[in-house]
C-alpha cells in the first residue's frame, strides 16, 4: 500500500508540473508578442532569431511563422518539427486569433514528444500578421523521473485528453504518440479520474 501511495503521490505531482510547464510556454509566448521586433512585419530575421533563439530552459524553444504556417526563419532549431505540421492546424489557428495548444503531439524521429503552442499576431485591422510558436520538449518528464524515481515496478505515463501518450516510464511500456484509448490501462484511469492502477 506505501508503494502505490508513493506511485500515486509521484503521478500527481508530475500532473501539476505539466500544467506549470504548459501555463509557462503560454505566458511566455504571451510576453514575446509584446516585443515591437516580433510584432514587425515582415519581421527582421536576425532580429528575430536572437531574440526567440535565446533558450528560456532546456525544454522550450519559440519561433515565429508566416500566418500560413511557413518559418520567417528556416534556420530556427524547431524547423525540423514544424515542418511535417498539417497547414489546416496554422489555418484554424489563424480564423479563430487564439491561442491554441495542438491536439496531438509531436514525435521526432527520435521518439520524442513535443506539445506546439501557437499565438496569433493580429494587428491593428484585425488581421494576422504571423504566428508565434512554442515547442514544449516532453523531455522534462525524463529529467524529473531521473531525479525523482518512482518506486520500483511502477509504470507511469502520461496521456492527453484524447489517450495519447505524451510522456512514460519506463519507455518500454508505451510508445510516445500511441493511443491507449481502448486499453485496460486508459479505461482505468478514465474510471479513477487520476491516481494510480494496478496492470497484471
Amino acid at each position: 500500500e506505501q508503494v502505490k501511495h508513493n506511485a500515486t503521490l509521484l503521478a500527481n505531482v508530475l500532473a501539476l508540473e505539466h500544467k506549470i510547464q504548459v501555463r509557462s510556454i503560454q505566458q511566455i509566448l504571451t510576453l514575446l508578442a509584446q516585443i515591437p521586433a516580433i510584432q514587425s512585419s515582415p519581421p527582421d530575421c536576425a532580429t528575430t532569431s536572437r531574440l526567440l533563439d535565446r533558450p528560456v530552459n532546456d525544454f522550450m524553444a519559440f519561433a515565429l511563422l508566416s500566418p500560413t504556417g511557413d518559418l520567417y526563419c528556416p534556420q530556427s532549431p524547431v524547423a525540423p518539427l514544424i515542418a511535417p505540421v498539417n497547414r489546416d492546424f496554422f489555418a484554424q489557428v489563424t480564423q479563430t486569433q487564439h491561442l491554441r495548444i495542438r491536439d496531438h503531439p509531436l514525435v521526432s524521429n527520435r521518439g520524442d514528444a513535443y506539445l506546439l503552442a501557437v499565438l496569433p499576431l493580429v494587428n491593428a485591422a484585425n488581421q494576422v500578421e504571423s504566428l508565434l510558436v512554442g515547442v514544449l520538449n516532453m523531455e522534462w518528464f525524463d529529467v524529473f523521473l531521473a531525479e525523482t524515481p518512482p518506486p520500483e515496478g511502477t509504470a507511469i505515463v502520461m496521456v492527453d485528453q484524447k489517450g495519447q501518450v505524451l510522456a512514460r516510464y519506463p519507455h518500454a511500456f508505451a510508445a510516445v504518440g500511441e493511443n491507449l484509448v481502448d486499453t485496460a490501462f486508459y479505461q482505468a484511469l478514465l474510471w479513477q479520474g487520476s491516481g494510480s492502477e494496478e496492470i497484471i
